[in-house]
Formats: C-alpha cells, structure tokens, sequence
C-alpha cells in the first residue's frame, strides 16, 4: 500500500498496532485478534475479506461460528449481516483503488519473520516476560530454528477450502506456484 493509507482502529474487532499501511520492513498496517482467535488456535476458523473501492474489511470467526451463508456455502453472501469485521479499511484514510492492486493468496511458514530471517522481531521485539527471543535463547533465529527442530514439530496449517466471490464477471487468476 502506498504511504497515505491508515488503518485508523475504528468500526472494528481487532485491536490497532500499527496503523501505517506502509511502515517498516513491508508489515504494513496490523491489528491483532482479541482473545479466542483463530490464529494459532488448535481449531482454526474462518477468514473472509471483502474489497471494494470504497473500503477493505476482513472478517475472523472461530471454527463454526461463521455466518450460515458462508458455511453453507452460498453463491452470493450476504456481508451486511456478518457484524463487525476484524479490520476495517476505509477510503477516507486511503485511496484503495490506488493503493492496492492485483493480490496474491499466499501460505508461508516464515519461522524468523517477513521478510523471511530477517532478525528484528527476533532481536527487538519485546515478548511478554520483557526479553526478546535473542536475549531468551542466546541465539539468532536462523540458527534456533536450526538447532531446535522439535520446537516446530507441531508449527502448520490446514486449509479446508478457498472460495472466491464477485459482484463482477472477474474469473480469478488460475495460476499457482508451488513452494
């Protein structure tokens, strides 16, 4: 996203952490579930974005607790009764239609981070007992994913299914690159 893009913490769930859509090492703009997400849960759940030019929203629900026209598979959801989203994007703080082009669905395990072993969350980034993992494991990153393989035995994820919808007569792209 170009550099006028804010995400400004409002009419969403997710709590706001960086509201620049085009901050330091390509994070872009964050916001974090709140307790019971789905990310690293046992569970997992449902992600669903919605993008048009006047906004972005991204919608997270627990395993089964998604909207019955998403569980069910229906041809056109209805995203006016899904509630609040997770994030929410909004064309009074960024041209989207400038900003965001084409995308990509991509699944990465970046066990250092993204870009991919660059070190600073590992060296700077303060977990919740006040150190940092280099100042926890004595390590860099690379060389604790390196050394610690049972650590990741369980670091993975399932996808069930990817559905696309549109208002327009798009065909999504039919290209895919393996890993």
């Amino acid at each position: 996203a170009k550099r006028e893009c804010v995400l400004d913490g409002a009419d969403q769930t997710a709590k706001l952490l960086h509201k620049d859509c085009d901050n330091r090492s390509g994070i872009g703009c964050q916001a974090e579930e709140r307790s019971g997400g789905i990310l690293g849960s046992e569970t997992g759940g449902t992600q669903a974005l919605e993008w048009t030019s006047e906004y972005i929203k991204i919608y997270t629900w627990p395993l089964n607790a998604e909207p019955a026209d998403i569980r069910n598979s229906k041809e056109k959801p209805d995203t006016a009764t899904w509630g609040k989203p997770s994030v929410h994007l909004k064309t009074a703080f960024c041209d989207i239609d400038q900003a965001f082009q084409e995308q990509r669905i991509m699944f990465s395990l970046a066990f250092c981070g993204k870009p991919v072993a660059e070190d600073h969350f590992w060296n700077e980034e303060r977990r919740s007992g006040g150190q940092t993992c280099r100042e926890a494991t004595g390590m860099t990153c690379k060389d604790y994913v390196a050394h610690n393989p049972g650590d990741f035995q369980d670091f993975y994820f399932r996808i069930k299914n990817i559905q696309y919808f549109s208002e327009t007569n798009t065909e999504p792209s039919k290209t895919s690159t393996d890993l």
